[in-house]
């Protein structure tokens, strides 16, 4: 185009007007189509653009999504680790051993048909005997039998059959030197039988008024329900984890007609009529302490007018594992976990004190709301975590040092040094195990959280469960450090969990409860049986000492008689070794038989 515009120059003045229209028409021409040309590419940029946008954007949502499914990738391959430990690995989480268990990446599968390695049988080289209590191996110490049957009453019988003899040896051609004595442990199975009693009705006066004098005993008048009958079922429902259903079938065999329902029914009546106002009283005397300690596990009822699958709770509190009082373990169900339920038992009875207790935020509520209550924390559940994130350190270490290096393993034993030197002190008094623990036990304590601190919680190369664990024993440090100021503090909460398991263990067998009633007297039953058996009494002659006592007690607002009720009183204490001594009457009515000797030769004459 530039041409054609120096060529119109240079020949504007030869050019007739038509020539110099027809080439400015041309330019024209060429400069719409070189307007058009530009317009398009200039979309065609523009699109590009928007384009090459999208495309960053999509690339950043790919690699924001990638570095996503890796981390749920690592998180599910940490799961299915844990999961496949905790099926077929080892279940304790002591520290012996663990080398191993974490260099051990695949966990024996016990329905694997071709083992790896074939188990050497037992030879001359190994011996098979069993260890004692010492660790060594060997034979039992002299005496120890019958000191482990001296509690047991003893029937004696001498077994001889001189005719058998006689036959085998001959007649007078055999003495006996001496007898040889065999221990064995025999068991009477539980019977029930029907008791009929009679009781006068006398009749008085002229006017003939028949009157009976005696009460009739019966804790439920009308049922065939006795005390006893009352007592085992309870016995068998909360202590040995038997559902009512085998309960029912076990009584059938016996011959003894009574359904599942009528089991349910009394249990849950005697429970509320009878047992509630002691699990009361329990529970007021512990919020009395100084010092508690609390636990939850959820629990299921299918009929609390929710909806299917809904988790309810039973809540457990203890007295102090150091408190050297008489323990009181308490149970409570809610049908939910929220700090409600610790704002009644605890902050409506007035205590004042210590909880020790994990970490759940309901128990840094109740501190925040009632200023004399102070919470303590679990180096457990701190040690708990750094086991499980050392379980899971063996999947992706490849090579490296010892395993003993590992940061997992290392916290995991600054944790057991602080657990070895404070369980010695658990026997000592307050203020000699406050010394130690500030003069041997703090240093080890000071030490755990100085190495913590170095500790990267973003590390990518740690697991969620080291992060998890590094995080929790940060945000928990102060309560962790408590029970280095206050000698009746325990270190962690295993008091209240080891309390809490059975009632987890007859879960399993019940798997739940069908309405809120029965799970109300499950935590009734728990209160009563836990703390008879943390304060050394039998759960059976205790569940039917109250059966026998509280029927004829009176309410009042004194309510004196209930400390005869608590399993250490001495009223009980009475109760049951009379009660042993009466089950055990029939043996020791019955005197040792005379032993035989040998029989003289008969008169052959005669």
């Amino acid at each position: 185009m530039r041409a054609e515009l120096e060529k119109l120059n240079s020949g504007l003045d030869a050019m007739s007007r038509e020539e110099l229209i027809l080439s400015i028409r041309r330019l024209m021409e060429e400069c719409s189509e070189k307007d058009a040309q530009l317009e398009i590419n200039s979309a065609a940029s523009t699109e590009m653009s928007v384009q090459y946008q999208q495309i960053r954007d999509e690339n950043a949502a790919l690699k924001k999504e990638n570095r996503e499914l890796l981390r749920q990738n690592r998180k599910l391959t940490e799961e299915l680790r844990r999961t496949k430990n905790d099926l077929y690995g080892r279940k304790s989480e002591q520290s012996s051993g663990i080398e191993d268990a974490v260099l051990d990446e695949s966990p024996a599968d016990p329905l694997e048909e071709t083992p790896d390695e074939e188990v050497p049988a037992p030879g001359p080289e190994r011996s098979t005997q069993p260890k004692t209590a010492s660790g060594s191996r060997g034979k039992k110490s002299p005496g120890k039998r019958e000191q482990d049957l001296s509690g047991l009453p003893t029937r004696t019988s001498y077994e001889i059959d001189v005719e058998a003899l006689d036959r085998e040896y001959g007649e007078g051609n055999w003495r006996i030197a001496f007898w040889r004595k065999e221990d064995t442990l025999e068991s009477a199975h539980t019977v029930q039988y029907h008791k009929r009693t009679f009781r006068p009705v006398i009749s008085v006066g002229l006017e003939h008024e028949l009157v009976c004098p005696y009460a009739c005993g019966k804790i439920l008048p009308g049922s065939l329900a006795s005390p006893s009958l009352a007592a085992e079922m309870m016995y068998q429902k909360v202590v040995q984890c038997v559902p009512s259903y085998r309960m029912e079938a076990d009584l059938f065999r016996s011959g003894i007609p009574v359904s599942r329902q009528t089991i349910t029914g009394w249990i849950n009546r005697f429970s509320h009529e009878f047992f509630a106002i002691v699990s009361g009283y329990m529970g007021a005397l512990l919020c009395q302490r100084a010092y508690s300690q609390c636990d939850e596990t959820f629990y299921e009822v299918i009929r609390d007018g929710r909806k299917a699958g809904a988790k309810s709770f039973m809540w457990t509190h203890t007295t102090s594992e150091l408190d050297p009082g008489y323990p009181i373990i308490v149970y409570r169900f809610e049908l939910t976990r929220s700090a409600e339920h610790l704002r009644r038992f605890y902050g409506d009875a007035g205590f004042a004190g210590n909880i020790t207790s994990d970490a759940y935020s309901a128990y840094g509520t109740l501190e925040k709301e009632y200023p004399d209550i102070q919470g303590s924390g679990c180096f457990m559940h701190a040690r708990r975590r750094f086991y499980y994130a050392a379980m899971l350190s063996g999947a992706g270490r490849k090579g490296g040092g010892p395993v003993r290096d590992l940061p997992e393993v290392r916290a995991l034993s600054m944790i057991d040094e602080i657990y070895d030197a404070d369980r010695p002190l658990k026997a000592m008094p307050p203020e000699e195990r406050l010394q130690l623990r500030q003069s041997e036990v703090k240093k080890r304590v000071d030490a755990f959280f100085s190495y913590i601190r170095t500790l990267d919680a973003d590390d990518p190369s740690y697991s969620d469960k080291m992060k998890d664990a590094i995080q929790y024993s940060l945000n928990q440090e102060e309560k962790l450090r408590r029970f280095l100021e206050d000698p009746m503090i325990p270190a962690d909460n295993g008091f209240a969990e080891r309390c809490i398991k059975p009632f987890t263990t007859a879960r399993r067998n019940w798997l739940f409860s069908c309405s809120i009633e029965g799970a109300e007297a499950a935590a009734i039953l728990f209160t009563l049986i836990e703390t008879a058996k943390a304060n050394q009494a039998h759960p059976y002659y205790y569940l039917k000492y109250l059966l026998e006592t509280l029927p004829g007690q009176k309410v009042s607002k004194t309510n004196s008689f209930l400390d005869d009720c608590m399993p250490w009183s001495d009223a009980y204490r009475t109760y049951e070794s009379d009660e042993k001594k009466a089950a055990l009457r029939f043996f020791e009515d019955q005197c040792p038989p005379e032993r035989p000797r040998t029989p003289r030769r008969k008169n052959r004459s005669a």
